[in-house]
Parts: structure tokens; C-alpha cells; sequence
């Protein structure tokens, strides 16, 4: 049981840490105000650079944040009705019908982004302590194959002594190829719509030709979840790939006895990599009865009966490779999958 003074004790020292906390929380804030004073600059080039600066920041921000959802929602910002029951990934198939956007809307979806982002990273203009008078702020972004751009409208008033002066462009561009996997994810979409199953070895082909990954997650009977993954176009240096995400929902009726199956199951390997001139080995890890497999890659054959896959690289084969895997059983049941191999060269 606490006496009366240990309670007193324990109250002071509450009151105490509270007044800590408020003291660093306010030496925090000062000490950045100070900091963000100082490097604004005295001179009027330096007062003017500054808010550039903190444009050219939130503009770079605002995209770079802008494409990376663009792309993990399949051209789309907001949730629409008709996506994935799982990852609420938009369906660019849907029971026979190509649903997938056009680049006109995405592009146009980008910028209203930009735009409203923009206004919300700027608003700590106030910390400047300028007088600044704003324009209206206009956006257009351009969703090129291999890179995205956006120009940014903004005229601001600086008012320095006496004298006023006036900036209002303001360009940036990030390398990814969110153009060329929207084009692909196009591409497939399209080839669905005479289709009841999905066409791997098109997908395999399209993979190689663009030097990407493509993994299908079968997440029901009907539907899948495709990303197309590119790991030559990255956002950030923390960035392993730059993924692109849609789905299919096909007509329950129209999916054949091979496409999807519950009797045959291959659980898609994760992070493999191989060393050049070191044995390789690896079990593929799947369910079902009597299976027999087979591969697409030059990589190497997989044992049909065992599924393990054997070999030993050569410096020709040092990089990134897609690798697709097929299991089928004797009553004609079928799962596929893909994954990522990286051979090494150390």
C-alpha cells in the first residue's frame, strides 16, 4: 500500500517530467525556426532562392508521392466500385469487358494531386515570415514511357524592400517507366477480351522483351491481382522495384478446369538469388498429387518428377531473370508462378 508521501512524491514527479517534455518540445521548435531563419538568407537573392527552394521541395515531394500511388492503384487515386475485393486494386477486365483507364485521365488525376499537395506543403510559407503575395497554382503532368514530368504555374510576389519581384515556373521529371508498364498493362488487358484464361506465355514474352517482373496472385476462383514490377526504375535509392498493380474478374462460368485449381498449388519463392560459378539448388515448394513440372527460362531444366531446380551460373548469366514455373497434375489441374532470380557476381 503507497503512503501519503510516496503518492506526493510520485505526483512532483509527473509535474516535473511534464515540464521537461514542454521545455524540449519548445527548445525543438525554436531551434528549428532559428535554423530555417538562417538559411533563408539575408540578401534579396538569397530571400528569393529560398522560397524556390521550398517550391522546387514541395513540387518534387508532391510528384515523386503522386506516381507511387498512381501506380500501386492502377491509374487511380480514389478507390472506384469495380476493384479487386482484397487489395481494392482497380479491375482493368472485368466478365468481358476492358475497363482499364485511359492515360489522358491518369495524367489529369496526377495533376489535381500535385496541385491540392502543393497548396498543403506550402502553407509553412508562414515560417519565412515574407510578404508574399500567391497566385492561382496550375499543374500539368505528362506521363511520358520512361519518365514523368510535371510543370507547375504559380506566380508569387516577393515584396523586398521597397521592390518586388516575381517567380512562376517551376519543372520537374523523375525517371521511372510508369508509361511503358501502363502500356503493357494495356497490352494484356486487351488480349483478355476473347480469352477465358490467362496467357502466360504472353506474359512470359512481354517480361522478357521489357525486362520486367510480372507476378499474377490468383486471390479467388475469378479473380487475379497482376504487378508488373521494374527494377530499373526505382523512386527512392531505398526502392527495390517500381510496381505497377490492376486486376481481372472474369465470368465464373467461363474459367476452364486449368486456369485456377484448388488440387494443384505452387507457393511462389521470395528473394532468391544465386552466386556466379556456385551450385544453385532449390526445391519448388507445392501441393497436389503426381505432379510434373516444367519451367520457362534458359536458365536451367527443372527435374519434372522433383521440381528442384540445379545448376551452376556462368558470368553470362550474372543479373536479374524472370523465372515462370508450371505444375499440373494427371487429371489435368494447373497452378503457375513466377518470381525474381538474381545471380551474382561476387
Amino acid at each position: 500500500m503507497l503512503k501519503r508521501g510516496q503518492v506526493t512524491l510520485f505526483i512532483i514527479l509527473g509535474i516535473l517530467l511534464l515540464l521537461s517534455v514542454g521545455i524540449i518540445l519548445y527548445l525543438n521548435f525554436y531551434l528549428v525556426k532559428e535554423d530555417l531563419s538562417s538559411n533563408i538568407g539575408s540578401t534579396s537573392t538569397g530571400k528569393v532562392s529560398s522560397v524556390k527552394l521550398f517550391v522546387e521541395n514541395c513540387h518534387k515531394k508532391s510528384l515523386t508521392e503522386g506516381v507511387q500511388s498512381l501506380a500501386l492503384n492502377g491509374g487511380y487515386f480514389e478507390t472506384i466500385t469495380l476493384s479487386s475485393s482484397f487489395y481494392h486494386i482497380p479491375y482493368y477486365f472485368y466478365q468481358g469487358t476492358d475497363l482499364s483507364p485511359n492515360k489522358a485521365k491518369m495524367e489529369q488525376q496526377l495533376s489535381d494531386y500535385i496541385k491540392q499537395e502543393i497548396i498543403t506543403c506550402t502553407q509553412n510559407f508562414s515560417v519565412i515570415s515574407y510578404d508574399l503575395v500567391l497566385g492561382n497554382v496550375s499543374v500539368v503532368a505528362s506521363i511520358d514511357e520512361n519518365s514523368v514530368s510535371s510543370k507547375l504555374n504559380w506566380p508569387i510576389k516577393i515584396n523586398l524592400d521597397g521592390s518586388q519581384t516575381e517567380i512562376s515556373s517551376f519543372n520537374e521529371k523523375i525517371n521511372v517507366r510508369l508509361g511503358l508498364l501502363y502500356n503493357l498493362a494495356k497490352n494484356i488487358t486487351s488480349n483478355q477480351v476473347n480469352r477465358t484464361g490467362l496467357c502466360i506465355s504472353c506474359l512470359s514474352d512481354l517480361a522478357e522483351k521489357n525486362k520486367i517482373q510480372i507476378n499474377v496472385d490468383n486471390l479467388y476462383n475469378d479473380e487475379l491481382v497482376i504487378i508488373l514490377s521494374d527494377n530499373s526504375s526505382k523512386l527512392s535509392s531505398s526502392d527495390n522495384y517500381f510496381r505497377f498493380a490492376f486486376a481481372f474478374r472474369y465470368l465464373s462460368d467461363n474459367i476452364t478446369d486449368n486456369f485456377l485449381t484448388e488440387s494443384v498449388r505452387i507457393y511462389p519463392p521470395e528473394n532468391v538469388n544465386a552466386t556466379v560459378g556456385s551450385l544453385f539448388q532449390y526445391l519448388i515448394n507445392a501441393s497436389g498429387q503426381g505432379l510434373t513440372y516444367w519451367d520457362q527460362t534458359d536458365l536451367f531444366d527443372i527435374d519434372s518428377i522433383t521440381g528442384l531446380i540445379k545448376f551452376t551460373p556462368t558470368e553470362k548469366q550474372a543479373g536479374n531473370h524472370t523465372i515462370w514455373i508450371w505444375a499440373n497434375d494427371s487429371k489435368g489441374n494447373e497452378d503457375f508462378t513466377n518470381f525474381n532470380l538474381e545471380v551474382r557476381n561476387e
